[in-house]
């Protein structure tokens, strides 16, 4: 029994050798999954101002907004994903259909600037644009974005979503990303789920031991607004209200295709010259 099953192992094993590479290509095409929930796309056609979107969205991330049509004042969603947590729930009250989502999860910015989506965009179908290949600043912004140490804090369900990249499967080690368990020998620090008051001081701690340059992602919802404890006394609801955030990924939590993505931005971000946002601390007791 034991050797028929490693037969059976080596196998398959064989089998995915032949018929394709076992680490996936990058940049991913889309669409990355069929029953992933991603941006929402608008059919103002179908639209009857009834609100029921934003009434039902737990996270208060949907604001009907006010345009006019015909001579007619009439309203319409806008969606803001720093908060947006991709539950569906306004897609599933929706009566006409008006809302739906598509399975394109690619949001992430190194502000939070472009994360509301009015009406006219949302009508829009989106389209996942690949990093650009950057300019090289010099020899050393090329070698410090081709070896970033990474160190990872998290709370929720953020790691779930960022573990596949230590797997073959996605290989960070061929992007020259590496964790690290010191934060005085890490370059990027990782962090995802609900940030409260008592681990906020961890998370101090650990950016005030890593070395300049240091580059801070803030991964999901929770770091960026609260997410789905945005109402709770004790989460901290934006992460940069206490130290600088370099990038930001949309999603509740996002999946490993948009880490990869917003990983290359900042690569060709640092092989471009960037240093990351100025060191500051909040003291927080």
């Amino acid at each position: 029994m034991v050797v028929k099953d490693i037969v059976k192992v080596l196998k398959s094993s064989a089998e995915q050798l032949i018929s394709k590479p076992i680490t996936y290509n990058f940049p991913p095409e889309t669409p990355l999954a069929e029953q992933f929930r991603g941006r929402h796309i608008l059919k103002p056609e179908k639209c009857i101002n009834c609100r029921l979107c934003e009434r039902i969205c737990p996270n208060k991330a949907i604001e009907m907004v006010k345009r006019t049509e015909e001579g007619e004042e009439v309203v319409f969603p806008q969606v803001d994903y720093a908060m947006c947590s991709f539950c569906g729930l306004c897609v599933d009250i929706c009566p006409t259909a008006a809302l739906e989502t598509t399975n394109s999860p690619m949001i992430m910015g190194m502000g939070q600037d472009g994360f509301v989506y009015p009406p006219e965009e949302l009508a829009e179908p989106p389209v996942m644009e690949h990093p650009a290949p950057p300019k090289t600043k010099g020899i050393v912004s090329w070698a410090r974005a081709k070896s970033i140490w990474a160190i990872f804090y998290f709370t929720g369900c953020g790691f779930i979503e960022l573990a596949p990249w230590l797997s073959s499967g996605f290989d960070m080690e061929r992007f020259g990303l590496l964790a690290e368990g010191s934060p005085r020998h890490a370059d990027a620090f990782i962090i995802a789920g609900y940030v409260t008051r008592k681990t906020l001081k961890r998370i101090i701690r650990i950016y005030e031991q890593m070395p300049q340059p240091k580059f801070v992602i803030a991964l999901g919802c929770c770091p960026m607004t609260g997410g789905a404890y945005w109402d709770s006394y004790n989460t901290i609801k934006r992460i940069d209200d206490y130290i600088p955030v370099d990038i930001w990924i949309a999603g509740c939590p996002p999946r490993p295709e948009s880490i990869g993505v917003a990983i290359v931005q900042a690569m060709n971000a640092i092989q471009s010259g960037y240093m990351g946002k100025e060191e500051r601390i909040l003291e927080f007791r």
